[in-house]
């Protein structure tokens, strides 16, 4: 049942398109009837000539001229819509695939990554595309050439037909057990491929760590042993499609040579003319021919719901965990309460988060601090929809989580440590999608978030280009991009997790005396930082320890209530004496 919904659902691409499948159904039948209008002229033409009849063979032979045309133009027709065809199913597949990823989204549940889902829209659709029309056009002419060539062999006489028939038949019998290891093989390499894939990947994404720890040559050779397993698969493959393709070949021959050793004992006899016996080889190996193909038609089927099986699965799943369009929507978004919130990662019974409870609203400036892993990071995407909050866990506005992410995030903006820049100018980064350029709003963003200190220093200034690796540019540089970025689009409330980082002292107070003036004026600022010195002013800072929120108030405040907050002023103080990282003097640069 389920392969029978499979093909119904894979032929529903081809009847998508219905006059091009149509005209690829009628320039088949006609080059069907071409052939054996070409086989009739031959046997015309050499029997008049053998008989003395010039004239009927000089009008004939004009006719198979005519006949010449009509198969050429038939010919680059069916190329033609082929290839129109093909490029219209893969389209149709590429832009299924792009609504479904592009719907909203919780990537930390997704099953699917959007790297593979872009590789499988490069390679599986095209390869889809091809394999699925290749069985079309196959289908199609065998069919039509079986039924046309047993009409005309029965004409010409009953025993050339019957022969033909007989060894189509017979032949495909001993390549059955081949095809069907071959669609073994074909699966097998699809499962090989896909772990291969991932293993490559995850290797050149972590490429230079693998290098610092000296494990880069170890899980090479690991991955070299998939792709060998898969260079053998592929020879395995080929091995049995040769032997496959050595019969078929063998079977045509056979069968060429079987029609002309039964065409002659019947002209021996009186009973067929040399031109029915040139027609017949023109025409009968022909119906034998699809039949001899018809293993690797079945493969190639075989391959062709294999893809379909892979590429329907993935648009379901990417359909079945986009939100809802029923979730309720925000509009002009002024309050967020965090409610007795508590949160595990999918797949882990460890809780990140336990019974946190927090407002936040315009005109404020929160600061989140606490050790690596005490939750800071988790409960930041949880507010900005990044991840996806239990139902209740955050309320926005008074509508509980989750809310459709499409609304929330035209009220939030999210930025973390680590930049996302895109090949292209410095502008293009910051602008990314807006049509128009807010000048006053965009001197705003640079000045706010200290990138005009570095567009002074690059002769290109905006226009300065940024490859997609950002080697060009330092990682504090790239940081500032990104806050320009999320100033510019003017957020009502904005969330910094850590995308300060890599800036140094100085231009982080800058930017967080900017982040002040910005929360006077209206929006909410809600910074995640290992910088004390740069959240003195915030109104309010949630001191984070083991997924607890531990205590809540102001600099001041926390100094006397809060253990962990004191340990970590201290520490910070102490460096600042010594000198270290969070030395006050750096400050002076900007006052």
């Amino acid at each position: 049942m389920q392969v029978a919904d499979e093909a119904r659902r894979v032929a529903s691409y081809l009847l998508s398109r219905p006059w091009l499948t149509a005209l690829a159904v009628v320039l088949t039948i006609v080059g069907a009837v071409e052939a054996v209008a070409w086989a009739q002229i031959s046997r015309v033409i050499v029997d008049s000539l053998l008989t003395g009849q010039y004239a009927l063979f000089g009008r004939y032979l004009r006719y198979m001229f005519l006949m010449a045309c009509v198969w050429a133009t038939v010919s680059l027709a069916s190329r033609a819509t082929t290839w129109l065809l093909r490029t219209a199913i893969a389209r149709q597949l590429e832009l299924e695939i792009l609504d479904a990823l592009s719907a909203p989204r919780d990537w930390s549940h997704s099953h699917w990554q959007p790297s593979e889902v872009v590789s499988r829209i490069s390679n599986d659709t095209r390869q889809f595309s091809d394999l699925l029309t290749s069985v079309l056009t196959s289908l199609l002419s065998g069919v039509l050439f079986i039924v046309f060539g047993l009409i005309y062999g029965v004409i010409l006489h009953p025993a050339l037909a019957l022969t033909s028939l007989v060894i189509g038949i017979l032949l495909p019998l001993f390549t059955e057990s081949q095809s069907r290891e071959v669609a073994d093989l074909v699966n097998k390499e699809h499962s090989i491929w896909s772990k291969t894939y991932s293993k490559v990947l995850e290797i050149v994404r972590n490429l230079e760590i693998l290098k610092a720890l000296d494990l880069g040559d170890r899980l090479t050779r690991r991955t070299g042993l998939y792709f060998e397993e898969l260079a053998q698969n592929s020879i395995q493959q080929t091995n049995k499609r040769v032997r496959a393709g050595t019969v078929v070949q063998a079977g045509s021959a056979l069968s060429t040579a079987a029609v002309v050793l039964v065409g002659c004992a019947l002209m021996a006899f009186g009973k067929l003319s040399p031109g029915t016996i040139v027609a017949a080889v023109e025409v009968l190996p022909r119906i034998s021919g699809p039949l001899f193909g018809l293993p690797s038609l079945l493969m190639s089927a075989n391959e062709t719901l294999t893809l379909a099986r892979r590429l329907f699965e993935m648009i379901d799943g990417l359909n079945s965990e986009a939100e809802s369009d029923s979730l309720p929507k925000l509009t002009g978004l002024r309050h967020i309460v965090v409610n007795h919130l508590s949160y595990c990662y999918p797949g882990s019974d460890r809780e990140v988060l336990h019974d946190v409870s927090l407002d936040l609203g315009l005109g404020q400036k929160i600061g989140i601090v606490g050790a690596t892993g005490s939750g800071k990071s988790t409960l930041l995407k949880l507010l900005a929809g990044v991840l996806t909050a239990p139902s209740g866990g955050v309320l926005y506005d008074g509508l509980p989580s989750p809310v459709t992410r499409t609304s929330l995030w035209t009220e939030v903006v999210y930025v973390d440590q680590r930049p996302r820049l895109f090949s292209g100018s410095v502008l293009q980064n910051i602008l990314l999608a807006s049509d128009q350029v807010d000048e006053i709003r965009l001197s705003e963003a640079i000045h706010d978030s200290g990138l005009d200190q570095v567009l002074c220093r690059w002769p290109d200034g905006l226009d300065t280009q940024v490859s997609g690796s950002h080697a060009t540019i330092s990682l504090g540089e790239q940081q500032r991009i990104c806050v320009a970025r999320a100033l510019y689009l003017r957020p009502r409330f904005l969330f910094l997790d850590e995308a300060m980082s890599a800036m140094d002292t100085a231009t982080e107070l800058k930017v967080q005396r900017e982040l002040r003036r910005l929360s006077n004026e209206g929006m909410c600022v809600v910074v995640v930082s290992h910088r004390l010195v740069g959240l003195i002013d915030c109104d309010r800072i949630a001191v984070m320890k083991n997924g607890h929120l531990e205590c809540l108030g102001s600099h001041t405040e926390l100094l006397g209530r809060s253990p962990t907050y004191l340990r970590l002023w201290a520490l910070e103080t102490s460096l600042a004496c010594l000198g270290g990282e969070y030395s006050y003097s750096a400050e002076e640069e900007y006052e």
